[in-house]
């Protein structure tokens, strides 16, 4: 197993004052600047979204943006196309705000979570385990969800599982599953940035080609059958069977990854 994805807390959370990511752009490296200030960020996704308006070509730009085999591509995708549901705010000095109702808020990643990001996308590209320590509210789930979705709409006949301790964890059609949070990520993007999909109990699974999200609830011999791009275990503590559903997995998932607290 490959060393922990960092994504503890650290003692302040700031962010680079002059974020962006480096995309291809026909064949030369160009640098996009992403607002990582909520009220920036939301600007600027509103005007792109108001750039490739009624536009085919100027869309077809932004896929190509999103779907480059880079963990910059995966973070312009989420800080800029990306929703999370949040119940707390954390501040930059650590500090925690309850809110009365959970809210949608864009997806704008800390650097502690650009780099467990990189982690797990290297892990899943290479073929390895990865454990994910899951720190309090940081969105280590999400972060991991995130990823899948985001290989899943972009490359095409990515197979990935998803599995907890209990079936209701993984999908009850609501944002607190695993599925749910799928949705979510779904449901906040541009029509024309989601492939055609069908949406059934405990899995998405793509019309226009081979590739598919399926879930699980635990149980000693489940991952048997067809290979997986990746496999997520999620809250990997409470699986009492995770020792022989780990070595199970072995034959069948490219790349294993367990979060847990």
């Amino acid at each position: 197993m490959e060393p922990l994805a960092t994504t503890d807390l650290l003692p302040r959370l700031v962010h680079p004052s002059d974020y962006g990511v480096w995309l291809d752009v026909e064949g030369e490296r160009v640098f996009f600047p992403i607002a990582k200030d909520r009220e920036g960020n939301y600007n600027q996704r509103c005007e792109l979204l108001e750039w490739v308006e009624e536009d085919t070509l100027r869309r077809e730009t932004i896929i190509r943006l999103c779907s480059q085999k880079s963990v910059d591509s995966f973070l312009y995708w989420l800080n800029l196309f990306g929703f999370t549901y949040l119940v707390k705010l954390v501040h930059d000095d650590g500090h925690e705000i309850s809110l009365d109702e959970g809210t949608r808020m864009p997806f704008i990643t800390w650097p502690c979570q650009d780099r467990a990001a990189t982690d797990i996308l290297h892990a899943i590209w290479s073929g390895e385990s990865l454990a994910v320590n899951k720190s309090r509210d940081m969105g280590a789930s999400w972060l991991v969800l995130a990823i899948f979705q985001w290989l899943w709409q972009f490359f095409p006949g990515t197979i990935f599982l998803e599995i907890s301790y209990e079936e209701e964890l993984v999908d009850d059609f609501t944002i607190n599953s695993l599925f749910g949070k799928h949705d979510f990520l779904i449901a906040n993007q541009p029509e024309w940035m989601v492939p055609p999909h069908e949406r059934v109990k405990l899995a998405f699974r793509r019309t226009d080609c081979e590739g598919v999200i399926t879930g699980s609830a635990t149980a000693g011999r489940k991952g048997r059958g067809k290979r997986n791009t990746a496999t997520l275990l999620d809250e990997g503590s409470s699986i009492k069977q995770l020792p022989i559903l780990w070595t199970t997995l072995r034959a069948t998932a490219g790349s294993r990854i367990v979060v847990s607290t």
